[in-house]
């Protein structure tokens, strides 16, 4: 299987595109989070973590064969996982029918929380455009997915069992809301927390509305809100 996803000089999907990605690619992923958190075991990273969960997944693959189910959940992981590696994101873990990828934020990284949610948005294209057109020629059902992000703290932990076993992981405020929130997006809208909504009051690029407010540990209210892509109007508009 042969990896054909292509993208503009502006970074966004070419909904054109015809892909299923190989194994390999997926792996050499993995392998790019792993260096990275190893280079910072034990220490408190800022992030803005990204989510992306298919709609009634169990629903949608029950019917099918367990190869054709194993195709379904594959094309969506490994291209959803491609989309953020593109986007300079990281892949973290995918559980099934859910891709958990980060970018990491500091003072030498802000446009990453930019470049978060225009992956995010640019997901939500690239399902609509190439991967639902891909299942549908392959006799596969279509995906909708809710989005979700959020910016905070997250922790560099490598977790051991007796010695037979370890992984590196992270852990931390940022995944947990990004998670959390993620229930407050319809099928095919992306959400966003908070912590990363002030870390883009003054974006160029997004329009933002307020649609719940959500309890979360030590926060009484945690705003949500919905995130679009800021549409710019033509010369003359304002003369109509």
């Amino acid at each position: 299987m042969q990896t054909d996803l292509k993208y503009n000089e502006k970074s966004e999907f070419d909904g054109n595109s015809i892909f299923l990605p190989e194994l390999d690619n997926l792996n050499s992923m993995h392998n790019k989070n792993t260096y990275f958190l190893q280079s910072l075991e034990g220490k408190t990273i800022q992030i803005t973590s990204i989510n992306i969960d298919i709609v009634n997944s169990s629903e949608k693959v029950k019917m099918l064969s367990s190869e054709a189910a194993g195709e379904f959940y594959q094309t969506f992981i490994e291209n959803t996982s491609d989309l953020i590696e593109h986007y300079g994101g990281y892949v973290l873990k995918n559980i099934g029918d859910c891709v958990t990828g980060y970018f990491p934020c500091s003072k030498y990284y802000i446009e990453n929380h930019d470049k978060a949610v225009l992956c995010g948005l640019a997901m939500r294209d690239m399902i609509k455009d190439s991967l639902n057109p891909y299942l549908t020629e392959r006799k596969l059902p279509s995906i909708a997915c809710r989005i979700s992000a959020d910016f905070g703290a997250a922790k560099v932990l490598l977790i051991t069992s007796n010695g037979d076993y370890s992984a590196i992981d992270l852990f931390g405020s940022a995944l947990n809301s990004a998670a959390k929130i993620s229930h407050y997006a319809k099928p095919n809208q992306m959400v966003i927390g908070d912590n990363l909504f002030w870390e883009l009051i003054h974006s160029e690029y997004f329009d933002f509305k307020l649609i719940h407010h959500l309890d979360l540990i030590g926060k009484q209210t945690y705003p949500v809100y919905l995130v679009e892509r800021r549409t710019c109007k033509k010369r003359g508009d304002d003369n109509e």
